[in-house]
């Protein structure tokens, strides 16, 4: 039966894209190091309790800006961007692989969402790490498990290629419905490319990406503290949120 085979196909593009997402809901990233790593700036207390000599002590090295490659942190970081990327390097290939047993809307769709969390990851690695190894295949039995740094330089031209990949891939947020909300949209990538380009210093590009996201719709809401109310979350203002169920 046709029609089975292809809905089964799609059911595995969609699991398999929605792969790429997990890394960002766990600890080593959105759920604890990542905002954890805010005490660098000086904006938070370093924590943990004093009277053991190891509580919090990977908070207190970094705050107090002697962390080494062992600062369970750092470590956090490069693993958790890692296991996305790795995730998204699958999807990437299977996808395009099995291209033929999947529908237009689903393969296109789902294919932007891993260019455009492989991206995601990538910038977070980039911005904490500089130079870092540009993995973009699974990796294989026999593969070099230690591969070299990339020049952060080629690392972005990474980032911005597969940004471009998801902005004409993925559909606008309005497109999605249900379940599905809060899936990356063209205005996640256009967004997230601008972000880059602010960071490499091309601002004319900037502020084009800024005029093509506020045209798809985007606006600031009324009141601010609504970026921050689970009642209104993938608001009219919001380009992307890591999603969580409670």
């Amino acid at each position: 039966d046709v029609c089975s085979s292809d809905l089964v196909s799609d059911d595995l593009a969609v699991a398999m894209t929605n792969g790429c997402y997990q890394s960002l809901q766990s600890m080593n990233l959105y759920n604890q190091r990542i905002w954890s790593m805010d005490i660098c700036a000086g904006d938070s207390e370093a924590g943990g309790d004093p009277s053991t000599g190891t509580d919090g002590v990977e908070t207190k090295e970094v705050a107090n800006f002697y962390a080494t490659p062992s600062n369970n942190l750092a470590v956090g970081l490069w693993r958790g961007g890692y296991t996305g990327i790795g995730n998204c390097n699958t999807a990437i290939q299977s996808l395009s692989a099995n291209a033929d047993n999947i529908s237009p809307e689903i393969l296109t769709r789902s294919l932007g969402e891993a260019y455009f969390l492989r991206a995601h990851y990538y910038f977070i690695l980039v911005q904490f790490f500089g130079d870092v190894p540009l993995v973009l295949q699974p990796v294989e039995p026999g593969d070099n498990l230690r591969p070299l740094r990339t020049p952060k330089a080629e690392v972005y031209k990474q980032i911005v290629s597969d940004l471009t990949n998801s902005i004409n891939l993925l559909p606008v947020r309005e497109q999605y419905s249900g379940t599905d909300i809060g899936r990356a949209s063209k205005g996640s990538a256009e967004g997230m490319l601008a972000k880059v380009e602010l960071t490499l210093g091309n601002y004319q590009r900037v502020v084009n990406l800024c005029d093509s996201v506020k045209n798809l719709g985007y606006t600031l809401n009324a009141n601010y503290a609504d970026n921050f109310n689970p009642s209104t979350e993938n608001s009219r203002e919001s380009l992307f949120e890591v999603q969580y169920e409670g």
